[in-house]
């Protein structure tokens, strides 16, 4: 039988080893091809864009460096500047005639402003019940047939930190009340609240908008 077992060493070939360690190079090369192309080069990756880096680049942009040029315009953003305040003139409310007392017997005293100033109407006499009512009669002793420091209404709404809307919707029934009953609210004697004027909180307006005249 003929002997046909070649002998690598002898034939000048290469050794297990080596075959070993070139089979494991080419094994790598082919993985490294896979995972970056056939270039065998790793592409340049971008990186993900972060918040700081966003907002770097928003702020390059030439709108906003235009923005940031030029005055900032809060018009859009603001409130609208508030109506002028309604101005009372002599004759817009009828004086009821001989009524210029306020106060009952002894207690009376010449009042300064329109019925309405010493008067708290229905529903926003209801607003704060029975301890509502307490507070305006403690009001009325205190004057002791003195004209009262302010306005009762005002008094009251501070008293019980009634909101402007609220007081709004109340006034608003009240008109509402009036009408159904057929009174004439440029009369003193139905006069509504002014709403504005009330919470101005400021007593020289208010005085002056009910004054007596």
């Amino acid at each position: 039988m003929n002997n046909t077992h070649v002998d690598l060493k002898q034939n000048g070939g290469i050794s297990m080893k080596k075959l070993f360690a070139l089979l494991t190079a080419a094994a790598l090369l082919l993985g490294l091809t896979a995972c970056f192309g056939s270039g065998g080069d790793k592409p340049a990756t971008v990186p993900e864009p972060t918040l700081e880096h966003t907002a770097t680049a928003a702020s390059t942009t030439p709108a906003e460096q235009e923005t940031e040029t030029e005055a900032p315009n809060h018009s859009a953003t603001q409130e609208p500047s508030q109506s002028p305040l309604p101005i009372y003139t002599p004759g817009d409310i009828k004086l009821n005639p001989g009524e210029d007392w306020a106060g009952e017997n002894e207690a009376s005293y010449k009042r300064n402003y329109r019925l309405i100033y010493y008067r708290v109407p229905s529903p926003i006499v209801d607003f704060a019940g029975q301890e509502g009512y307490v507070f305006l009669e403690e009001i009325t002793a205190k004057a002791d047939g003195k004209e009262i420091p302010e306005m009762l209404l005002v008094s009251y709404v501070k008293r019980f930190n009634i909101p402007k809307e609220t007081l709004e919707d109340m006034v608003k029934e009240n008109v509402e009340i009036n009408l159904r009953l057929g009174l004439d609210m440029t009369e003193e004697e139905y006069e509504v609240p002014c709403v504005d004027i009330i919470y101005t909180f400021d007593n020289d307006i208010i005085n002056e908008y009910y004054r007596r005249g």
